[in-house]
């Protein structure tokens, strides 16, 4: 348990820590503010949904992936990794407690960004709130945007204890889901040479991913022909990824010179 209570007591003494909690709580904040349109043309639980998964999959997510990217890059870049590792010989338990932490932390963060986004709502509608929002389909959706952004902060850890590198996990968890990986779907989808293996888009890391929170589960092509993954498939693909990349940076972290 000594490097669980480690890990909570660092994460808690960072300034970063609630630094990011502070601007997903805004951003929150602000997304309820502007959806009064949204929830007085559509007040149903589609629109409520739509609200939820505004926020938590972006920015929410985002922070969560700098706090995963942080508690291992703060401690190389500011060299606290040695004496943490001469206080706690046994690195694989330091790994784990890194990276379960910043899991938690990022779930508990979601979901009290996702309840803001939800008082802010109802009180623009004067407490008028559908019975339907508790529905299972919203439920859903708002535990899958929550465990998309727990997701995205296993992967922030895993790649920093992998490249060892505070700069290249932030760049990575950056550039990986907004640029790279919509680029190189949008090369396969759209060139015919492709074709035959489009469906390999739905098992990139972030496509996979969106389909915890993706409103419509029952749609069995998009545009392009392929055929997309339910949230339950897409959420094990997800973590398949998360997980694996974690467990190459708990391998290179036990493995390699502090």
């Amino acid at each position: 348990m000594k490097p669980f209570a480690y890990e909570v007591a660092r994460l808690k003494t960072l300034r970063s820590t609630w630094i990011l909690s502070g601007v997903a709580l805004v951003f929150s904040v602000l997304v309820g503010l502007l959806s009064l349109p949204i929830i007085k043309n559509d007040p149903s639980q589609e629109g409520w949904a739509t609200l939820f998964i505004i926020g938590i999959p972006t920015v929410t997510a985002l922070c969560s992936a700098f706090v995963g990217v942080f508690s291992f890059g703060h401690e190389y870049r500011y060299g606290t990794i040695r004496p943490t590792l001469t206080a706690m010989p046994r690195r694989v338990p330091v790994a784990i407690a890194k990276i379960a932490v910043s899991a938690l932390f990022s779930f508990v963060l979601s979901v009290a960004c996702i309840l803001v986004v939800f008082a802010v709502g109802a009180v623009l509608r004067g407490g008028d709130v559908d019975g339907s929002l508790l529905s299972s389909f919203v439920l859903r959706v708002m535990f899958g945007a929550a465990l998309y952004a727990v997701g995205f902060c296993v992967l922030g850890a895993g790649l920093t204890a992998l490249l060892r590198n505070q700069v290249f996990g932030i760049v990575f968890v950056i550039v990986m889901p907004l640029i790279v990986e919509n680029s190189l779907s949008a090369l396969i989808l759209l060139v015919d040479f492709f074709k035959p293996i489009r469906g390999v888009v739905n098992y990139l890391p972030f496509s996979s991913g969106s389909a915890m929170y993706r409103l419509t589960t029952d749609l069995p092509n998009d545009t392009t022909g392929v055929k997309l993954l339910g949230p339950f498939a897409g959420g094990a693909v997800y973590f398949a990824w998360a997980l694996a990349i974690c467990a190459l940076g708990i391998w290179r972290f036990n493995r390699s010179d502090a």
